[in-house]
């Protein structure tokens, strides 16, 4: 682990469930009722702001990567405050998915 800032890993791998569950749980409840969703899509936008910059912060490059993709495609969806499809909602669950896999190697 030498690579990684020890210390930030340590921070990011305590802080990174509770932002996976947000943007499973949030995602999933936008798939269920996309109306209501309004208030809903800032709340992931700041998880996944939080992943992106604290896996940064742990020289964690890919983790980060793939959370600025999950940022920017929510920052899409905020800005046009259009309902997303739901192949791009599985797009994003996928990504979280992914994004847990690549957490557990590093733990």
């Amino acid at each position: 682990m030498a690579q990684y800032n020890e210390h930030a890993v340590i921070f990011f791998l305590e802080e990174a469930q509770e932002h996976f569950t947000t943007l499973e749980e949030g995602l999933l409840r936008m798939e269920k009722d996309p109306s209501g969703s309004e208030g809903l899509v800032d709340e992931l936008f700041r998880s996944a702001h939080s992943l992106k910059g604290s896996a940064g912060l742990a020289k964690l490059t890919t983790i980060s990567a793939v959370a600025h993709r999950l940022e920017d495609t929510l920052e899409v969806i905020r800005d046009k405050g259009e309902i997303p499809e739901s192949q791009v909602l599985d797009g994003l669950l996928f990504a979280v998915d992914r994004m847990k896999e690549l957490v557990d190697r590093v733990a």
